[in-house]
């Protein structure tokens, strides 16, 4: 446990992406007034907050409270593409998270677990 440094920065920067969507279009989720989305919103906020927390202390511990609700990002990020982008500019930012989601998933399988 002493050598653990904490979640890597990579992580806490690609889980925060639907809390930063969230801040950024922060008007179309109050006029929405969703409530599965403002679930999502909220429960994406906690991860982006515990994913910063376990940057700066034991990964072993808080770094996988955010695992409980990290998925709600997942319901969240496409509602608000959706609805904070025309329907050109979302289709083309949803191939680029998905294509950065794929260099991501590479990069944890290869370089941080070895596998692939």
């Amino acid at each position: 446990m002493k050598n653990d440094d904490g979640t890597s920065f990579l992580r806490i920067l690609v889980y925060s992406v639907p809390a930063i969507l969230a801040i950024i279009g922060k008007k179309y989720v109050d006029n929405a007034n969703n409530p599965v989305v403002n679930l999502s919103v909220n429960a994406s906020v906690l991860s982006a907050i515990w994913y910063m927390a376990a940057g700066f202390s034991s990964g072993i511990y808080i770094g996988r409270l955010p695992i409980f609700v990290s998925l709600a990002g997942y319901i969240a990020m496409p509602w608000l593409i959706d609805n904070m982008f025309t329907k050109a500019s979302a289709r083309l930012v949803k191939m680029g998270m998905i294509v950065a989601y794929l260099i991501f998933f590479y990069y944890q399988m290869h370089f941080m677990c070895g596998i692939l």
